[in-house]
C-alpha cells in the first residue's frame, strides 16, 4: 500500500504561499499548483513545519487581518480627506 505524499513523514517538502499570504506544507514531488509560490525550498518535513509555525501566525487571509483593516481604514480616511478638500476648493 502506498503512503499519501502529504502524510509521509520521511518525504521532502516545500512551503508554499498564495496571494492571501496563506501557507501550505507541500510534498516536493508534487507539482506546485497555480496561484502558489515556493516560500521555503525543499526541506525535511519538520523544518517546513517550523517555518510555517514561525511565519504564518495569523491564519486569516491577508485581507481579513487586523493590519489589513487598519490599512483599509487609513486609506479610506485619506481618500475621504482628499475628497473633502477637493469639494472645499471647488466651493471657494
Amino acid at each position: 500500500m502506498s503512503v499519501n505524499p502529504f502524510d509521509d513523514t520521511e518525504a521532502r517538502f516545500l512551503v508554499l504561499t498564495n496571494e492571501h499570504d496563506q501557507h501550505s506544507l507541500w510534498p516536493a514531488t508534487v507539482t506546485v499548483p497555480a496561484g502558489w509560490s515556493v516560500a521555503l525550498a525543499e526541506s525535511a518535513r519538520e523544518e517546513c513545519v517550523r517555518y510555517v509555525e514561525r511565519n504564518w501566525t495569523d491564519l486569516r487571509p491577508r485581507e481579513a487581518s487586523p493590519m489589513s483593516e487598519l490599512a483599509s481604514e487609513s486609506s479610506s480616511s485619506a481618500s475621504l480627506a482628499c475628497r473633502h478638500r477637493s469639494e472645499a476648493e471647488v466651493a471657494a
